[in-house]
């Protein structure tokens, strides 16, 4: 384990004028991981020299995306019932928001509904208010794997359509980290 100035020491080299020097010192704090990740999260909001901030931002993000990346992985080996999908929710909205403390809307999430279950009716008269039409289909059970797949396509069609390429990779290495071996 490295002492907190040795990670302060290699933050301090992603400023330095030399590429070969810059390239080591982002590749080790990556190496490095989790550990690093407060010393980088406050570099990236210090008034420091700019490149340093932008570069700890950027491991930053780097270390964020593995771990989620990771999270999802192992969310795949899960059996159905065993997977919980508010945690699967707020994993995902981590893509976009990567500081969110789910803390307190775990505390204020009130159910759907007054969490009272759906019947056909009610089902038939939310969709015919969205101008939607209504398949028996819809009522069939889902399995927590598929709804976190199709959550996870809804993102990618919405990333895709503002190009932004960094996020739909991700999403992509997610999709790839849920499927079965």
């Amino acid at each position: 384990m490295l002492a907190n100035g040795e990670i302060q020491a290699l933050i301090t080299l992603l400023g330095d004028d030399d590429t070969h020097v810059r390239n080591v010192a982002r590749e080790r704090l990556l190496q490095i991981g989790e550990p690093a990740t407060a010393f980088l999260r406050e570099a990236g909001r210090a008034d420091l020299e700019g490149k340093i901030r932008i570069e700890a931002r950027h491991v930053l993000a780097k270390i964020r995306q593995e771990d989620l990346i990771g999270s999802f992985y192992l969310l795949g080996l899960l059996e159905d019932e065993q997977i919980d999908l508010e945690q699967a929710v707020f994993l995902l909205a981590r893509l976009g928001y990567p500081d969110l403390d789910i803390a307190p809307y775990q505390q204020e999430l009130q159910p759907f509904n007054r969490g009272r279950t759906l019947t056909r009716t009610d089902c038939v008269a939310l969709l015919y208010r969205a101008n939607h039409p209504f398949h028996e289909s819809f009522l069939e059970p889902a399995r927590p794997h598929d709804i976190i797949a199709r959550l996870i396509r809804n993102l990618i069609f919405a990333y895709h359509y503002r190009d932004d390429h960094a996020k739909l990779d991700v999403l992509n290495r997610i999709c790839q980290a849920l499927e079965p071996s």
